[in-house]
């Protein structure tokens, strides 16, 4: 008998499923991977199943729009100009009384100054927000000044601008020169980010996007070079300030069927104590890209706790798969126990790659909310072993409908001003609970859409029991 076992999990291993899930987890062959500089690819556009930021690329044929209302990136402008000229603001700390202190990561493929001016437009008093900028659509290794980090600066001290650091974009500038090592590439990215207005000591910082596949199934130098590449990133030349920073990191979707596979290459992954020690020392982010699916929620009739225990089971699949561990996973848990993030979806329209959110605005609202119910819902009842205040989303706006530009620009600020109240509700002074994500006091009505035809999933149970035969 157990040597059967061993042989169905020997099989496992080498991912003989059929389906998305093997596709993914099979160890990878073709040209590039005998590359020493080698970190992978993004996945082939509309594959099925995947969670990733590089599907933006797909359909991106121009450089990114810094706000979809011209009046408002009109505004930023202006006021980023008196900002860089006034005398800085003083940060007066946060409130004594704020239970949680909200560490808000965003993604943003376009339209990154709208979404900050909607969250400053209704902030909680207890966070802090990080706002990524994408770099030029012509060369992303060059980091852009106009609608650049000044634009976050100029919405208060409690805003700080990320730069997002292309893997492609910097596999380039890698690959460009037979000298050049992915160290160099987080060191010169580090230096541009300095000549771009990037200032970590009020805290600015760098995003890695994004870690593929390959980092997870340990495919040829991929994960090293990653290392090497986060490395550059916390160090700099040794002229500049340390920096911990943020790694997305590619996922797989909330519907798929057979999770298998995925979950015996993570359980290989978290016994690199190696690789999980180095991301403790750089990273004080890790992103994990799980992006759920509208139609695994929205069950009509659900209670939101009953939704919410189903969208934890995916949102928070690796930090629970390392909590069930063996000894052999502790340096993961412990950075993951301090580091984890959900990067859940606010992008809508897209039905796949930012999970399905192909549904109207008004369940997208709900849908946002539900996320963060679900995310505060979790920290409150797991306060001892997780990131108390992290949270992150994807904003990644698609008019797949063909609205016109004022119903588009309508409908998504729609979407951006419940982001920012559900955030400001749920992480409160004194009292706050995962409740204020659904409305304020006395209004919580904003988790309780239903879609037709969604139905829960039971994939992403199994990762709460670690797999024995791979202690």
């Amino acid at each position: 008998m157990y040597k059967l076992a061993l042989l169905v999990a020997t099989l496992l291993s080498l991912s003989v499923f059929t389906g998305a899930t093997s596709a993914d987890e099979s160890t990878s062959t073709g040209p590039g991977i005998d590359d020493p500089t080698y970190v992978g690819e993004p996945p082939p556009c509309g594959t099925a199943d995947v969670a990733t930021l590089s599907a933006v690329d797909c359909l991106q044929s121009s450089d990114p729009v810094p706000s979809l209302d011209e009046e408002a990136a009109t505004d930023a402008t202006a006021t980023a100009n008196s900002s860089a000229s006034a005398s800085p603001v003083v940060d007066p700390g946060l409130p004594p009384d704020c239970r949680i202190h909200l560490e808000a990561v965003f993604y943003t493929e376009q339209d990154w100054v709208r979404l900050g001016q909607k969250l400053a437009a209704d902030p909680s008093p207890c966070a802090d927000y990080y706002i990524s900028i994408p770099p030029l659509a012509a060369d992303k290794t060059r980091f852009r000044q106009a609608f650049g980090a000044a634009s976050i600066h100029a919405l208060g001290p409690r805003f700080h601008a990320v730069a997002e650091i292309n893997v492609t974009g910097w596999s380039a500038w890698v690959r460009a020169d037979p000298t050049r090592t992915w160290t160099d590439a987080g060191i010169e990215a580090r230096r541009r980010m300095a000549a771009a207005g990037y200032d970590i000591a009020s805290g600015d910082t760098w995003a890695v996007n994004e870690f593929s596949s390959a980092v997870r199934r340990n495919t040829g130098a991929a994960r090293a070079n990653m290392r090497d590449l986060v490395r550059g990133l916390h160090d700099g030349d040794g002229t500049l300030p340390l920096a911990k920073g943020i790694v997305f990191v590619i996922g797989l979707g909330q519907n798929l069927v057979d999770t298998t596979a995925y979950k015996l290459t993570m359980e290989r992954w978290l016994q690199d104590d190696g690789f999980w020690g180095e991301m403790a020392r750089d990273v004080r982010w890790w992103a994990q890209e799980v992006y759920p699916n509208s139609f695994n929620w929205g069950v009509a009739g659900a209670p939101r706790e009953q939704r919410a225990e189903s969208f934890n089971a995916y949102l928070q699949h690796p930090l629970i798969l390392a909590e069930a561990g063996p000894s052999s996973v502790a340096t993961a848990r412990s950075f993951l126990e301090r580091s984890y993030t959900a990067l859940t979806s606010a992008a809508w329209r897209w039905p796949s790659a930012f999970g399905n959110t192909d549904i109207s605005q008004l369940q997208m609202n709900d849908f946002v909310s539900e996320e963060i119910f679900s995310v505060r819902h979790y920290v409150g009842a797991h306060p001892q072993t997780i990131p108390q205040g992290f949270f992150g989303t994807a904003w990644a706006p698609r008019n797949l409908n063909g609205l016109t530009k004022t119903e588009f620009a309508d409908q998504t600020r729609a979407i951006l001003e419940r982001l920012a109240s559900a955030l400001h509700h749920s992480y409160e002074q004194g009292g706050s609970s995962q409740e204020g994500a659904c409305g304020p006091p006395g209004e919580h009505v904003w988790c309780d859409e239903d879609v037709a035809g969604a139905a829960f999933t039971d994939a992403w149970q199994v990762f709460a029991q670690w797999t024995p035969l791979t202690n």
